[in-house]
C-alpha cells in the first residue's frame, strides 16, 4: 500500500452539488504531487479534505496504512501553506512561524532550536522581529513556509502558494520550494492551476475537471501522451493547435490539404475511417528551414500573421489552409508579418482525438 491511499472520494454539498467525484489516488512517501486544473475544478476542496477542514462525504483517507476519515485535523501530521499566506498582521514573523508550536505547548527551548534552523534556512534570521507588514510578498510567502516547516509535519499540503507574486519572484519561490522538498524529504501534495508549476516541481500531476480524476503521471507522460482532448489542452504552452478533419486510408483531410499518419502509431484508426476527428500538433512538432527527417516527408504553406518572441524562441501565428496554428521556431530564425513560411509535420507526434467524447484515439 502506498503511504497516502485516496479511495473513492466523494464530496457533496446540500445533497445535490458534487464537488468531488470517485476520486482515487494514491502517493508514495516523500513524493511531489501536483494537482491541477481550471478554477472550480475541486483541487482546493480535495486538499482541505485530505487536511481534515473539510469532510470526506464518501469514500477512505489512508496515511500509512490508518484511516484518517475521523481524525481531528491537528492530529493527522500535516502542515498546510495557504494562498493569502494566514499570517497574523499583529505578531511578528517570529510569533507568526512560532504560533503552532506554542499551541502544542513546545517548550521555549525547542521552539527557539526550530525557528532558528528554519530560519537560517529561509533567509529569514533578520526579519524575525519585524511584521508580517514589513515584509515583501515572497518575504511573508517564507514565513508561511516557515510555519510549515518547524512543525516536523511529514506531509506538506500547499494550495496555490505561489498566486499572488509576480512573475520573476513566482520562479524563484519554485527554486525554493523544491529545495526544501528535497532537503526535508516530505510528503508534498501542491495544488495550482498554473501548469507551468505542476510541470517544472511535481513528481507526478493529477489533472482534474469538474471533479474527476482526467489523467495521472509524470509531467512528460501528460505532455508527450494525453489520455484526451482536455488534458492535451491543458497542458503545454504555447496552446495545441486543434484542427478538425476526416480519416481517409491512414490520412487526414483538413480543408484542401492531406495529412500523412503513421497507422502503426493508433490503435483504432480502422474504427474512424471516413469519421471526422480531432487532429492534435503541437508548435514545436512543426518542422521549418528546410529541416525534414525525411526527403519523401509532406510539405506546407503558411502566411504569417503575427509573431511573439520569447527570447530563444518565436511563435508564429500562421493562417493555414482557413485554420489558425502555432509554430514554435528558434528566434534565430527570422520571419516578418505576411511571410509565407514552408513546414512539415512531425509524423511521430500527431495526436488524434475522438471528435465526440474527446478520448484520445
Amino acid at each position: 500500500m502506498s503511504y497516502i491511499e485516496l479511495s473513492k472520494i466523494y464530496k457533496v454539498y446540500n445533497e445535490k452539488n458534487l464537488v468531488i467525484d470517485d476520486f482515487n489516488l494514491s502517493i508514495e512517501k516523500n513524493e511531489f504531487v501536483a494537482l491541477i486544473g481550471p478554477s472550480g475544478c475541486g483541487k482546493s476542496t480535495l486538499l482541505r479534505m485530505i487536511s481534515g477542514l473539510e469532510d470526506i462525504t464518501y469514500g477512505d483517507l489512508i496515511i500509512d496504512g490508518k484511516r484518517m476519515n475521523d481524525i481531528h485535523a491537528k492530529d493527522r501530521d500535516m502542515s498546510m501553506v495557504f494562498q493569502n499566506y494566514a499570517l497574523y498582521p499583529h505578531l511578528t514573523n517570529y510569533d507568526n512561524i512560532a504560533f503552532g508550536l506554542k499551541l502544542r505547548k513546545e517548550s521555549k527551548e525547542v521552539i527557539k532550536e526550530r525557528l532558528s534552523s528554519v530560519a537560517k534556512m529561509l533567509d529569514l534570521e533578520n526579519y524575525l522581529e519585524a511584521y508580517p507588514s514589513e515584509l515583501s510578498g515572497g518575504q511573508r510567502q517564507r514565513v508561511a513556509l516557515g510555519r510549515a516547516m518547524v512543525q516536523n509535519s511529514h506531509i506538506f499540503l500547499m494550495d496555490e502558494p505561489l498566486s499572488n507574486l509576480d512573475a520573476k519572484l513566482r520562479n524563484r519561490m519554485r527554486i525554493e520550494i523544491l529545495k526544501l522538498h528535497k532537503q526535508l524529504n516530505v510528503t508534498t501534495i501542491y495544488v495550482t492551476h498554473d501548469q507551468v508549476e505542476a510541470m517544472t516541481m511535481a513528481d507526478k500531476i493529477v489533472v482534474m475537471d469538474k471533479g474527476e480524476v482526467q489523467q495521472i503521471g509524470k509531467p512528460k507522460e501528460l505532455y508527450y501522451n494525453p489520455a484526451n482532448l482536455f488534458v492535451a489542452k491543458f497542458i503545454g504552452d504555447p496552446d495545441i493547435n486543434i484542427l478538425g478533419g476526416t480519416l481517409q486510408q491512414s490520412s487526414v483531410q483538413i480543408g484542401q490539404s492531406v495529412i500523412e499518419l503513421n497507422p502503426s502509431l493508433y490503435q483504432k484508426l480502422d474504427e474512424y475511417e471516413g469519421k471526422e476527428i480531432l487532429v492534435g500538433i503541437r508548435a514545436e512538432d512543426f518542422r521549418t528551414e528546410n529541416i525534414y527527417v525525411e526527403s519523401a516527408e509532406k510539405q506546407y504553406r503558411g502566411m504569417i500573421e503575427l509573431i511573439e518572441m520569447r527570447g530563444d524562441s518565436s511563435i508564429l501565428m500562421t493562417k493555414f489552409d482557413d485554420n489558425e496554428i502555432t509554430i514554435k521556431v528558434p528566434s534565430s530564425q527570422n520571419y516578418e508579418l505576411g511571410d509565407n513560411i514552408d513546414f512539415s509535420v512531425n509524423q511521430s507526434r500527431i495526436l488524434l482525438f475522438d471528435k465526440e467524447t474527446g478520448e484520445r484515439i
